[in-house]
């Protein structure tokens, strides 16, 4: 018997036995029932893995959205990004039980993000997005981390002036779009004439400096996120400044030991999903790197490397859970080729669904709106649409051609505004005027085209406030074109034979920076009048009644104004009034 089981299907055992087997039994049956565990069944935490899923729906209206990024966080970091299909579902299987976070983001709604336990083998998470995604600040190079280049805000768009001027130690500035945050004005300077570069912070109302950082070399276009201003510098550094003070709160160095000759950042980061994004290189040289960057600590997270080798990388794009790059690649300088790239951007893998369409000629950086890539080819004066989403990824949709070279573009509300600066080809200088051109956005065909009369060139991406766009000249002037019909609302030269950043405009003010080695400040003058109406007694009806009214400007500008009788709530009488 030794070394085998015993065989009680041919025992014979007593009643008493029988009765003590038959007892616990029953009192292992009376455990599991108690302990609501039935026999044969198993427990979310028995299980290997779970399935969260879901749909994504707009707040307001309940229907559905396609192509939400949905991304899920566990305990230890990233799991897995989804696009949502035309009914709005998502679904992640098989994964790991863990305490979850998932991340919600679509065009034109605000980031959703919620934490949430285990809690069985299917947890339903239904998503309602709420319609928002609208520029406060101008926190970065064209508004927000997708280049719109838009805000809500209505700016001015009247008459005109220089509000303030504030000068740095003399260094060119205009290459470097300001940012705007929590009444701050935060912008670099590049080095000249023995000069230090230096960044600064400005108030935005009085122009008075708030601090100062002087760094080795050019400081590039910041970008202000949750009370942290990031900016790069030629001389291979990312910096993270505390907005308010100024303090370091860490800077990290490129790898230069693999690169003795340095990898230069000549771009703006991208600040989204806990990173900062930097693309760096500047030729063929160099091996060019993406690199993310813990937004909080400043320790490396991941590097990949870009295949651009072409003049300066262009700064990196964050939709969702995907990091957007352009690169530029010249074959021994004997053929131009650019492409657009994805990346995950939580752990800086390649993504070849989202892989984009490959160009003749180096691009400038793209700009994304809901269903489409917008990219422009100054060799070849084109700007393309390509699809962004679904199986058709990365097809061109249309192709429009300028006589001179196109710049970035802004796009708002479905049509795409571009400027055309007159460069013919990278490196041959001004020939021609610049224009302002609206394309629409689903046919191609432009709307309407602005040049100004001087044959100005204009040299950098509009700005839209409102229903008006904002664009700088090359001699100093700064335009307000209507977004619908291309007329020229205003225009104010602002006395400097420099060249202007993009603006920044909010409800009062446009910022802008100029090679001049000043950022200006500029604003409606104010138009105020006092009204004093000296009425006739009485009202007959039916005959005209007379009423004196005295319009006195206590403002400083001079302006036609239409002003208007109401009677109980009626307007019965319109006149305009030049008051001086």
């Amino acid at each position: 018997m030794t070394g085998r089981a015993p065989n009680l299907k041919n025992r014979k055992p007593t009643d008493g036995t029988i009765r003590r087997v038959v007892s616990l039994v029953g009192i292992l049956t009376a455990v599991l029932l108690v302990t609501g565990i039935a026999l044969g069944a198993t427990t979310a935490t028995d299980t290997e893995s779970v399935t969260v899923e879901g749909a994504v729906t707009d707040a307001e209206t309940g229907n559905p959205i396609e192509n939400a990024d949905v991304t899920l966080l566990n305990e230890t970091g990233y799991v897995a990004s989804h696009l949502t299909t035309e009914s709005g579902e998502y679904e992640f299987p098989s994964v790991g039980h863990s305490d979850f976070t998932i991340r919600v983001t679509a065009d034109g709604y605000d980031e959703y993000e919620e934490t949430f336990s285990d809690s069985g083998e299917t947890i339903e998470k239904d998503i309602e997005l709420t319609p928002g995604n609208i520029v406060e600040d101008w926190a970065q190079s064209q508004s927000d981390v997708r280049h719109t280049g838009t805000t809500a805000d209505s700016g001015p768009n009247r008459t005109v002036t220089t509000e303030w001027t504030f000068e740095t130690t003399g260094n060119s500035a205009d290459d470097t779009t300001p940012a705007l945050y929590n009444g701050t004005v935060f912008f670099g300077s590049e080095t000249a004439h023995e000069e230090p570069a230096e960044f600064y912070a400005v108030d935005a109302e009085t122009g008075e400096e708030q601090w100062r950082f002087e760094g080795d070399d050019d400081m590039n276009e910041p970008v202000v996120h949750d009370g942290t201003v990031y900016v790069t510098s030629d001389d291979e550094t990312v910096y993270a400044f505390d907005a308010n003070t100024g303090e370091i709160k860490w800077d990290y160095r490129m790898d230069v030991d693999s690169h003795p000759s340095g990898i230069p950042i000549q771009s703006a980061p991208a600040v989204a999903n806990g990173n900062v994004y930097v693309h760096a290189g500047y030729d063929s040289q160099l091996s060019d790197q993406l690199f993310a960057i813990d937004a909080d600590t400043g320790e490396e997270q991941w590097t990949a490397e870009t295949s651009h080798d072409s003049g300066p990388a262009p700064e990196p794009i964050v939709i969702g859970s995907t990091v957007y790059t352009a690169h530029n690649h010249d074959q021994y300088r004997g053929g131009y080729y650019g492409w657009i790239r994805g990346f995950n951007s939580y752990t800086g893998e390649r993504e070849e669904t989202r892989l984009t369409h490959d160009f003749g000629d180096p691009i400038l950086t793209p700009v994304f709106d809901r269903e489409a890539i917008y990219t422009s080819e100054p060799r070849r004066d084109t700007l393309h649409k390509h699809q962004r989403f679904g199986p058709a990824a990365g097809e061109q949709l249309w192709t429009f051609e300028f006589d001179n070279s196109p710049g970035v573009p802004t796009v708002s509300g479905g049509t795409v505004y571009i400027a055309t600066d007159g460069e013919t080809e990278i490196g041959e200088g001004l020939v021609g005027p610049g224009s302002l051109h609206a394309i629409d956005g689903a046919t191609g065909n432009e709307d309407w085209v602005f040049t100004p009369e001087t044959d100005e060139h204009l040299v950098r991406s509009p700005a839209i406030a409102g229903e008006t766009i904002y664009i700088s000249g090359s001699s100093g002037t700064m335009y307000m074109i209507d977004a619908t019909s291309g007329e020229e609302i205003a225009s104010f030269d602002a006395e400097t034979d420099g060249r202007f950043s993009s603006p920044v405009v909010t409800e009062d003010r446009i910022f802008a920076t100029n090679d001049d080695g000043k950022l200006y400040a500029f604003s409606e003058t104010e138009f105020k009048v006092n009204i004093t109406e000296t009425p006739k007694k009485g009202f007959l009806t039916g005959t005209e009644e007379h009423v004196r009214a005295t319009i006195e400007n206590i403002g400083d500008e001079t302006r036609t104004q239409t002003v208007t009788l109401s009677v109980g709530g009626v307007d019965v009488a319109q006149e305009d009034v030049t008051v001086g």
